[in-house]
């Protein structure tokens, strides 16, 4: 879950890797530095490098928004991130996603140039309580690969864990604010 603050307008989740995060890193502070004072937050989500790679690219960048190693691709995948510079934009209120995809879009091949500022717009938008325009914008990035997690039993992995952790103050008489009597009350 994401710590929620209660003057966060919105949060801003980007998605990248070292080489990803190295390219966009100066857009993505531009917008922070412009909507940060309005209440909007920005994270960084790296599910492919390791921890140490990731300190050391975040300490010679500058980067001074929090980080998150999501080792485990479990925020990646609850946000369905499908490349690698993906953005997703969600509402403080109610934490539902407003924008995803691409942070701008620079294309120098037409005549004149073209430069769409996705994000920077669809936030604009949100906090003058406007209609956001564009909630979807196709980045030209690659797409994100996830390592195999394997398959999860509830019987073989949950169960032994909750039986060694927790069934011993949550059984009936005991100091657990509930019984764990059965896989319904669990989940």
């Amino acid at each position: 879950a994401l710590p929620i603050s209660g003057d966060a307008q919105a949060f801003v989740l980007l998605f990248a890797d070292n080489p990803t995060l190295q390219s966009l890193w100066p857009d993505l502070r531009r917008l922070r530095d412009q909507f940060d004072t309005k209440g909007v937050r920005f994270w960084v989500i790296d599910a492919q490098d390791e921890r140490d790679a990731i300190v050391a690219q975040a300490k010679a960048l500058g980067i001074d928004v929090p980080v998150l190693h999501d080792r485990a691709q479990l925020v990646s995948r609850a946000f369905q991130c499908t490349a690698q510079g993906e953005v997703v934009a969600i509402r403080g209120d109610d934490l539902t996603p407003f924008y995803r995809g691409a942070l701008n879009e620079e294309c120098a091949t037409t005549t004149p140039p073209v430069s769409r500022q996705y994000l920077a717009d669809a936030l604009a938008q949100l906090l003058s309580n406007q209609p956001v325009t564009v909630t979807y914008a196709r980045g030209s990035a690659a797409p994100a690969s996830f390592r195999d997690v394997g398959s999860i039993d509830y019987a073989k992995d949950i169960a032994p864990i909750l039986q060694n952790r927790c069934v011993n103050c949550h059984r009936p008489g005991d100091i657990g604010s509930f019984e764990m009597d059965g896989y319904e009350t669990i989940v």
